[in-house]
Formats: C-alpha cells, structure tokens, sequence
C-alpha cells in the first residue's frame, strides 16, 4: 500500500489513512494516534496498542545471546546445555534489563522487563566512549545497549541510524582486540562531534545485521 506525502501550511507533511483501518480500530477525527520511527520507517499504532514482541529461540551460546538482544528480540527461548549460573552471569554482564521468566527441561525462557529509554541513548554512547579504553566489559554493555536502541527505534534518521550502528560496530570490535585498538579508537573519536561524521566514514557495514533485525 502506497500513499503520497502532502505539503501544508508550507512546513507540515502529511500522508493519508486506509480509512478501512481507521473504522476497524474505531478511531474517529481529532482522536490521537501512536507513532515511533524506526530504521527506515514510521510505525503508527492506534490508541494504546503495542507492537508484537519479538521471539526468538537458540541454543545457548553467549555471542548468540548478545547478538540476540542487540537485534532487538523481548523474548529468547534458551536450550541447550548452560548451568542457571552461567545463564545469569552472561544476562548480568551483557543483556541488561532481562530476566528469566521460566525454566523447564531444557530450556530458559528470557524477557526483557525494562528498556533504555531513546533520550538517553547519546549519554550512554558517550559514556561507551569513555570507557573503552579501560573498562571494556562495562563498554561492551552500553555498546550493546546503543546497537539495541537503534534496531527497535532507530536514531534520528535513516542514515544517522546506519553511521551510528556503524560506528558502534567499530567499537565492538575494537574492545574484543588488542588493547592498542581501543586506544586508537577512542582517540579518534572522544573529541569529534556527530556533525563531524559523515555516511562516507569508513566504518564497518551493519546492513547485514540490520537484515537479519527485519526478517
């Protein structure tokens, strides 16, 4: 389904609504709306209604767990051999604001309780930043944090949201290398500002990450 973007007023744009969806949800004129961006698009939700969760089920592995919760997913069935310990240490470590809900034979159900909040997400970037150099457990949380927030609301726009995963790619992979790779890494960046960076800036290439978020 296609709609054409309006100019009003000369500073507004609008689009139209199937007026098939505004009857099925009862929505009448002047009645609010939900809508939040994400990665290349508008979500509109009528009244109080919530977007689905995303599940996903995977045999443990920790790498699998974080990538998981980086790619947005609320609810991850975990199988496969892992001790209640362990599984507890990595969430603690890597996956804030889950929790285990249940736990059978053989398997963990993990949901996410709480969210950072997308106001908050250029204070743990910095914050990432300044603790890449030597705390890189700590860094790697808000890192996987902000990968998060940009796969279930974007980050100001399209491109922005693609730069800044880019860039948080980059300092992934600079925290599980050698330490003189971080310390490059944050020099480069510690002083430069978001306007300084543009989608030419060589960072690694999230679309393949990105697809697997959307599928």
């Amino acid at each position: 389904m296609k709609r054409s973007i309006m100019l009003m007023g000369g500073k507004t744009y609008v689009i139209s609504l199937p007026a098939g969806w505004v009857k099925n949800h009862g929505l009448e004129k002047g009645q609010e709306i939900d809508m939040s961006e994400d990665i290349g698009r508008v979500v509109i939700t009528a009244g109080n209604l919530k977007p689905e969760d995303r599940a996903l089920s995977v045999e443990y592995s920790k790498e699998k767990l974080i990538k998981a919760y980086q790619l947005g997913y609320d609810e991850i069935k975990v199988t496969g051999k892992v001790s209640p310990d362990e599984l507890q240490q990595t969430i603690n470590d890597f996956l804030p604001g889950f929790e285990v809900m249940t736990a059978g034979r053989g398997y963990f159900m993990l949901k996410c309780v709480t969210e950072a909040d997308l106001s908050e997400f250029d204070a743990l970037l910095k914050r990432a930043f300044l603790l890449l150099s030597n705390s890189r457990k700590s860094a790697l949380r808000l890192i996987s944090m902000c990968k998060r927030c940009i796969s279930k609301k974007g980050y100001r726009g399209f491109n922005e949201s693609l730069v800044t995963y880019s860039l948080l790619c980059d300092m992934e992979k600079a925290a599980n290398s050698r330490p003189k790779a971080m310390q490059e890494l944050h020099s480069r960046f510690t002083n430069m500002g978001f306007e300084d960076i543009s989608p030419e800036t060589p960072f690694a290439n999230p679309m393949k990450e990105i697809a697997l978020a959307r599928a």
